[in-house]
């Protein structure tokens, strides 16, 4: 964990810190008004949520989180508030593409025909796409029935799959 005074100072020291080091940082942002207000609340809230929920799997802390003073003074998820806000799904695991789909709308989720963002998703016959707020990439669940047969990042622009994952 790197500490700084100001956001601007985290970002900095973000960029020359992955350059020296050659790995990827995070930067924990603070809020710099009430939490949820703002119009870049909504990509601070899931920079947060995104940073502690990967902080909260076993190899999942980043290697560098940079932070200004501030951000780390401010609250962070609960362990229990993450496990309500996050669905796990597994190659070969079962769900109903319906019931994933209930569960997203029932978090503020947008269903459109195309996800185009965060915080939309697209079902198109055994296909469910997702845009998770933090994510830089969607998802792509492919179904068989209720069986889980694929998990794919994909490029918005292109549809293309750039990565398969096991679970996500």
């Amino acid at each position: 964990v790197y500490l700084t005074a100001h956001l601007e100072e985290a970002d900095n020291a973000r960029d020359d810190l992955e350059f020296f080091l050659d790995r990827p940082g995070e930067l924990l942002s603070a809020w710099e008004t009430l939490p949820g207000e703002g119009e870049s609340a909504g990509e601070i809230d899931a920079e947060r949520f995104r940073i502690c929920a990967a902080a909260a799997q076993p190899s999942g802390f980043p290697a560098v989180l940079v932070a200004p003073g501030q951000a780390l003074m401010q609250p962070v998820p609960t362990a229990e508030s993450l496990r309500a806000r996050t669905l796990n799904v597994a190659v070969g695991g079962r769900s109903d593409p319906r019931a994933i789909a209930d569960w997203l709308s029932g978090r503020g989720f947008e269903r459109l025909d195309l996800v185009e963002s965060p915080g939309d998703f697209a079902i198109r016959g055994d296909i469910v796409d997702v845009f998770a707020p933090g994510d830089r990439l969607p998802l792509r669940i492919e179904f068989f029935d209720d069986a889980i047969e694929s998990i794919r990042r994909f490029d918005l622009s292109s549809q293309r799959s750039v990565d398969r994952l096991d679970m996500a």
